[in-house]
Protein backbone atom coordinates (compact mmCIF):
# COMPACT_ATOMS: atom_id res chain seq x y z
CA UNK A 1 0.00 0.00 0.00
CA UNK A 2 1.31 3.22 -1.01
CA UNK A 3 1.58 6.07 1.94
CA UNK A 4 -1.10 8.08 0.17
CA UNK A 5 -3.49 4.82 0.02
CA UNK A 6 -2.65 4.78 3.27
CA UNK A 7 -3.78 8.10 4.23
CA UNK A 8 -6.97 7.42 1.91
CA UNK A 9 -7.44 4.25 4.49
CA UNK A 10 -6.76 5.83 7.52
CA UNK A 11 -9.46 8.79 6.30
CA UNK A 12 -11.92 6.46 5.63
CA UNK A 13 -11.72 4.89 9.23
CA UNK A 14 -11.88 8.77 10.71
CA UNK A 15 -15.31 9.09 8.84
CA UNK A 16 -16.62 5.55 9.53
CA UNK A 17 -16.18 5.83 13.49
CA UNK A 18 -17.82 9.28 13.21
CA UNK A 19 -20.77 8.21 11.78
CA UNK A 20 -20.60 4.64 13.54
CA UNK A 21 -20.90 7.04 16.96
CA UNK A 22 -23.16 8.85 15.43
CA UNK A 23 -25.83 6.27 15.27
CA UNK A 24 -25.37 5.84 11.57
CA UNK A 25 -26.32 1.57 10.80
CA UNK A 26 -24.12 -0.13 8.51
CA UNK A 27 -26.44 0.29 5.45
CA UNK A 28 -25.79 4.17 6.02
CA UNK A 29 -22.47 4.24 6.25
CA UNK A 30 -21.81 2.49 3.18
CA UNK A 31 -24.10 4.99 1.43
CA UNK A 32 -22.52 8.19 3.10
CA UNK A 33 -18.95 6.84 2.23
CA UNK A 34 -20.43 5.96 -1.65
CA UNK A 35 -21.99 9.42 -1.52
CA UNK A 36 -18.40 11.05 -0.89
CA UNK A 37 -16.32 9.47 -3.37
CA UNK A 38 -18.92 9.92 -5.82
CA UNK A 39 -18.74 13.59 -4.64
CA UNK A 40 -14.37 13.52 -4.90
CA UNK A 41 -14.49 11.98 -8.37
CA UNK A 42 -16.94 14.44 -9.82
CA UNK A 43 -15.26 17.24 -8.29
CA UNK A 44 -11.98 16.40 -9.62
CA UNK A 45 -13.09 14.95 -13.05
CA UNK A 46 -11.10 11.76 -12.51
CA UNK A 47 -12.30 9.42 -15.15
CA UNK A 48 -13.63 5.68 -13.73
CA UNK A 49 -11.07 3.30 -15.32
CA UNK A 50 -10.48 -0.31 -13.93
CA UNK A 51 -7.82 1.06 -11.25
CA UNK A 52 -10.19 3.97 -10.32
CA UNK A 53 -12.97 1.30 -9.87
CA UNK A 54 -10.75 -0.50 -7.81
CA UNK A 55 -9.78 2.06 -5.39
CA UNK A 56 -13.40 2.92 -5.20
CA UNK A 57 -14.34 -0.77 -4.35
CA UNK A 58 -11.42 -0.73 -1.80
CA UNK A 59 -12.62 2.35 -0.24
CA UNK A 60 -15.86 0.18 0.34
CA UNK A 61 -14.07 -2.30 1.80
CA UNK A 62 -12.14 -0.63 4.15
CA UNK A 63 -15.52 1.63 5.46
CA UNK A 64 -16.85 -2.25 6.19
CA UNK A 65 -13.92 -3.42 7.87
CA UNK A 66 -13.65 0.03 10.01
CA UNK A 67 -17.65 -0.36 11.04
CA UNK A 68 -17.20 -3.92 12.37
CA UNK A 69 -13.16 -3.19 14.03
CA UNK A 70 -11.96 -5.84 10.64
CA UNK A 71 -8.27 -5.66 9.59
Amino acid sequence: MTPAVGKLSDAVSVLVQYLKQRGDPPERVVIEVKQVVRAAYRDAQFPLDPDTRRLVDNVITWAIEAYYGVK
